[in-house]
This record gives C-alpha cells, sequence and structure tokens, in this order.
C-alpha cells in the first residue's frame, strides 16, 4: 500500500438523500458491485502470498444534522490462517494491524 490511500473517484456509487443503511445489513441492490481483474501473474504471486491484494475505500455521508463524515476502511486478502491446532483454516479479507492509519481513519 502506499502510504496514503489512492482513491478512483470514477467509481462513486451515490445513494438518494434519506437513505437509512442498517448497521451490518447489505446495501440495496445494485449499490456497491465492483469488479477487479487480476492477470494470472498477480493471481499466482497473490496465491503462493509473494505479493498482497488489499481492498480499501470509503463510505461518505452527512449525519442527520447535515454534518459530513467519511468511514474509511482496508483489507487484505489472506488465504489461510494457523490455528492453535497447526491445522490451515481458510481465510478471505481480513483486517490487518500493519495498515497504514490514513486507510482506517473516521471523521
Amino acid at each position: 500500500l502506499p502510504p496514503n490511500p489512492i482513491y478512483r473517484f470514477d467509481s462513486k456509487h451515490p445513494f438518494a438523500p434519506g437513505i437509512y443503511m442498517e448497521p451490518n445489513k447489505t446495501l440495496p441492490t445494485g449499490q456497491g458491485r465492483f469488479y477487479v481483474h487480476l492477470s494470472d501473474t498477480h493471481i499466482t504471486a497473490i496465491s503462493e502470498e509473494t505479493e498482497s491484494f488489499w481492498v480499501y475505500g470509503f463510505l461518505s455521508y452527512a449525519d442527520f444534522m447535515g454534518e459530513p463524515h467519511e468511514l474509511r476502511f482496508c483489507a487484505k486478502w489472506q488465504r489461510y490462517a494457523k490455528q492453535a491446532d497447526g491445522a490451515m483454516k481458510p481465510m478471505g479479507f481480513v483486517y490487518d494491524s500493519e495498515t497504514p492509519q490514513t486507510y482506517t481513519r473516521n471523521t
């Protein structure tokens, strides 16, 4: 990751004012679908864990008083995690403690 996030602003998905998003619920249908195209070289490197695959972004919104806020997120792809018994458990996207704070800052 670069020291500061670089966002692609052509991937905005605006919501109509007044939409309420409940915690831990999915986005309304058709919102937030993104596709990532990786080369065979990148897929191999990520699979072999010689490179990392990160997903990051932010949600910008105004609260009920009209005050602006930004919620940033960042997750790293991890194929497996070693368990206490030595077994390898499949994972997925995880939060990494080494993520630069600028990627997860909330206002």
